[in-house]
């Protein structure tokens, strides 16, 4: 058997390329066989799988993979600002690329310091995650004001998928830790 198509990109819809059959170089009429399909929705090998009608002159069943690759998707931190010696605002990021209501797991943070000027927020995790290949970029944290306190924000964000149907949920803790007699504050979303 052939298939129309051999390689898509995860969608969360099923993927069912045409399928056609050859016996000794004829083509054999839809009519004549069954087709299903296999792990046809997430990234990975999906399979086509023929089988013949009993009345079909034509016996056994016969298979084909095709491939699925993951989708791209990009995590990018929101810009933050904020006055020295004043805490942290919760470190957040815009996810692009994601399907319905699928999520990601990563992590924030931002370069340790409380001079006036502009430092660096970090969105890290795992480059491929289940139906997705991640990229990771950074954005900007401003400080205002006169030097107070040396902090580092970080916050952390796990998921867990179904990988049958990929739904995730997901949860996030956001930390401030001071090392000035500045009080920390922390805070979950």
């Amino acid at each position: 058997i052939s298939l129309a198509t051999t390689s898509y990109t995860y969608s969360g819809a099923k993927h069912e390329p045409h399928v056609t059959v050859k016996v000794n170089g004829s083509t054999v009429l839809s009519t004549n066989y069954t087709v299903t399909y296999s792990n046809n929705i997430d990234a990975g090998t999906a399979t086509a799988t023929v089988t013949f009608k009993s009345d079909s002159g034509y016996t056994g069943t016969v298979s084909e993979n095709f491939t699925i690759n993951q989708k791209e998707a990009t995590v990018t931190p929101n810009s933050k600002s904020k006055r020295a010696g004043e805490y942290d605002p919760e470190l957040t990021a815009t996810v692009t690329g994601t399907v319905g209501s699928d999520k990601l797991s990563y992590k924030m943070s931002r370069n340790s310091g409380e001079s006036t000027c502009t430092y660096t927020i970090t969105a890290s995790g795992n480059s491929s995650q289940g139906n997705y290949k991640v990229t990771f970029k950074t954005g900007p944290f401003t400080i205002t004001g006169s030097n107070s306190t040396n902090s580092t924000t970080t916050t952390s964000s796990t998921s867990s998928s179904n990988k049958s149907n990929g739904n995730t949920t997901t949860s996030s803790t956001n930390t401030t830790k001071s090392n000035s007699s500045t009080p920390a504050s922390s805070s979950s979303s």
